[in-house]
């Protein structure tokens, strides 16, 4: 009888202590997966950034405004080749659960900074003429059924109008598409002139500036140029690069990594003692079995190969149970989420961090029942009743 065989037989022997551990680790996988996937989405792993486009905001906080007469300004400073500006605000279509972002450019200058969008040229040129204009990506318009040409109410939640209402109506000029695979298809963009000139209050104010460097070489002269600019003024500036600004927003909403690594942390742990004390108490109730597979011949190391191989065994069935629940999960909420928070999905990043961690905990639990397995005396195991 080979170890592979007497791996199976233990295991379906002790099915139900064996299907308490799998249920066990399934769970701790399937919160790994799915808090995994959050976590790759807040830290704008997968996010498409230039290493020459810098983002210019205000210093005290990201959702406050800096004035439209700052752009004209860092236009001057050396090493800036090019540059837009972004009013950004949330809002929502329809109803306050269809939640978006809302974005108005300077399309102009906005879209030749942004070539990972692509438009066709008469898409483009239908949004540049159309005063409230509206550019939508694929996947947001697959979700709602928007067609170019279809009128978009959106309500803004915090900008009104001078007319106290809080809804804009635009006209859908186009539908972009992504450069890249995996690129953000789920954002849409209006004319600031339009939105700006409506506003009730804030107006001439934008979120951030995009600044296009001649060179990445001079992004540091050029942040500390810029910053510098504005220092001890009324509405001072923080510059930084593109992925940093994204990452900035996102811990708007938190400390989510460290909740992520805590949760998933004591999640871990706990499963680790479950496990562990699982095996070594059934290793004890086997004790005259190891004794009698040593008295026939087997040897310490192929009992340890017996051993730690059920608990891999459990470990990567349960492992690859909780991961491909966490897949269906982040599936059935990932379009959703698109549309707030980009590049949520089960990354292939969060998948291999998963494997790895199935060959740790495989490898951890199975290091005390494996060294008692080994060092079990034949006449011990033996007289053991």
């Amino acid at each position: 009888m080979n170890a592979l065989t007497l791996v199976r037989k233990n295991l379906l022997r002790n099915k139900v202590r064996v299907g308490l551990m799998l249920l066990c680790i399934a769970i701790a996988f399937m919160i790994y997966g799915v808090l995994g996937s959050f976590l790759s989405a807040f830290e704008l792993r997968d996010q498409v950034s230039a290493a020459d486009r810098l983002m210019v905001t205000s210093r005290v906080s990201f959702s406050q405004t800096i004035p439209l007469a700052h752009a004209e300004r860092v236009a001057a400073v050396p090493g800036v080749k090019a540059l837009s500006y972004v009013r950004w605000g949330l809002g929502y279509y329809r109803e306050p659960r269809n939640m978006l972002p809302i974005v108005m450019i300077d399309a102009e200058t906005y879209l030749p900074l942004f070539p990972e969008i692509v438009l066709d040229p008469a898409a483009r040129r239908s949004f540049l003429e159309t005063r409230n204009g509206l550019i939508v990506g694929r996947g947001l318009a697959e979700r709602f059924g928007w067609k170019v040409g279809g009128r978009v109410p959106l309500f803004v939640v915090n900008d009104a109008r001078t007319d106290g209402s809080k809804t804009w109506d635009f006209v859908i000029s186009g539908i972009y598409t992504a450069r890249d695979k995996g690129g953000d298809e789920n954002g849409l963009a209006g004319h600031y002139g339009y939105f700006n000139e409506t506003l009730a209050n804030g107006r001439d104010g934008i979120s951030w500036i995009i600044v296009k460097t001649a060179d990445p070489a001079l992004n540091e002269r050029v942040i500390a140029g810029i910053d510098r600019l504005f220092a001890n003024s009324a509405a001072e500036t923080k510059t930084q690069t593109e992925a940093a600004l994204g990452k900035a927003f996102l811990s708007q909403l938190g400390d989510i990594a460290l909740i992520v690594r805590l949760v998933v942390g004591a999640a871990f742990v706990i499963i680790l003692f479950i496990v562990g004390n699982t095996m070594i108490f059934a290793i004890n109730e086997r004790t005259r079995e190891i004794g009698l597979l040593k008295t026939i011949g087997f040897s310490p190391g192929r009992i340890v190969g017996i051993v730690a191989g059920e608990v891999m065994a459990v470990s990567a069935l349960g492992g690859l149970i909780g991961l491909g629940a966490a897949a269906l999960i982040v599936a059935a909420i990932a379009a959703a989420m698109k549309s707030v928070v980009p590049g949520f999905a089960m990354t292939g990043s969060v998948a291999g961090g998963g494997v790895l961690l199935i060959l740790l905990l495989g490898t951890i639990t199975g290091l005390a029942p494996s060294a008692k397995a080994y060092r079990l005396q034949v006449i011990d195991a033996l007289n053991r009743r």
